[in-house]
């Protein structure tokens, strides 16, 4: 086989995978969005909502029970995230909407968290309880701001303990 056929062949491979993988994270289990069917739809209001797509899940005990239809920036920049819920899924008014992903390279998707309340939302209402998404380099500067303070108290402690308690004094004759 020539260089020239076996690049192609590389290629083909790489498009191939590419493909795949694309087909993969965005393929039939994504497109919900389409294939809505019976159900209701809710609001929640996100300061961010960083990496949630529309299409996104909708969990409850993590199980997908719906799919985000829209997100438009609403009054004093919260993001407004419709939500279609299957029919049958009954979620008690107090309960939460927390931004979660997939790992740590996975999609993001919306978890729901029941409350305890008898009251059920109906079409159109509001989620009022909302966790926004984290983003990882957040985290990890958190994390890193950590890690230096305590390296820099360790060594202040260090430098502390090895500083004499007194000076030697000369005694003169």
């Amino acid at each position: 086989m020539s260089r020239g056929s076996r690049e192609a062949w590389i290629g083909v491979l790489v498009l191939v995978l590419g493909i795949s993988v694309g087909g993969y994270f965005y393929g039939p289990g994504s497109a919900g969005v389409e294939k809505q069917g019976a159900g209701y739809t809710i609001v929640a209001h996100f300061n961010r909502s960083d990496g949630l797509a529309t299409g996104g899940e909708v969990r409850l005990a993590g199980v997908s029970v719906g799919r985000v239809i829209n997100q438009r920036l609403g009054s004093n920049y919260q993001v407004w995230t419709t939500l279609h819920i299957a029919s049958g899924i009954k979620i008690p008014d107090d309960s939460a909407a927390v931004i979660h992903s997939d790992g740590l390279l996975g999609p993001k998707f919306i978890e729901i968290i029941p409350g305890g309340s008898d009251r059920v939302l109906i079409s159109g209402e509001v989620l009022h309880y909302t966790q926004d998404s984290i983003l990882i380099d957040d985290l990890l500067n958190r994390i890193l701001i950590r890690a230096r303070a305590r390296v820099v108290s360790g060594r202040e402690g260090i430098q502390a303990r090895q500083k004499p308690c007194h000076e030697e004094q000369e005694i003169q004759p």
